[in-house]
């Protein structure tokens, strides 16, 4: 009856280990609101940036994570959103990331990330955002013109 007990329980844990992944956020910008929760968007929940079944908890150090077990399909793409598109993850300096991509392994995978910046926030909190102002255009510019501005910021 006990090795019955043992094989059943084996059993069970590996079914649960298997096709099952984890995503851990190892490293948030440090301008994260502490009351903003962390979704998973992709193309296994129709990119829904708000999803509750796709949302990160904290563990005890404080990092996010999220377990998906044997929902997720083999492969997918995502993004990690703070509850709406506007709140999406960027690169270094806010620019657009292309998705990432998730391709099942056997045994369960740990997926480790780093969100470098989001898009509704100033990439460093220390300096805030820039707001560049242009009271006067010569009398030539044309009503539609484009305006643009350029330097070491943005290369």
């Amino acid at each position: 009856m006990l090795k019955s007990l043992v094989t059943i329980s084996c059993l069970s844990l590996t079914l649960a280990l298997c096709g099952q992944v984890t995503f851990l956020l190892e490293q948030t910008p440090a301008n994260t609101p502490p009351s903003d929760t962390l979704f998973l968007a992709g193309s296994m929940n129709n990119w829904d940036a708000g999803n509750k079944d796709y949302q990160f908890r904290r563990d005890g150090a404080g990092r996010y994570f999220l377990t998906l077990h044997n929902t997720a399909p083999e492969a997918f793409e995502y993004k990690i959103t703070r509850g709406i598109w506007a709140t999406v993850e960027t690169d270094s300096i806010g620019g657009f990331i292309e998705n990432r991509r998730y391709v099942s392994g056997k045994n369960g995978d740990t997926i480790r990330l780093k969100i470098p910046t989001w898009d509704d926030l100033p990439i460093n909190p220390k300096f805030g955002w820039l707001r560049i102002r242009v009271d006067r255009l010569p009398k030539n510019t044309p009503p539609d013109a484009s305006i643009y501005a350029v330097g070491g910021f943005n290369s």
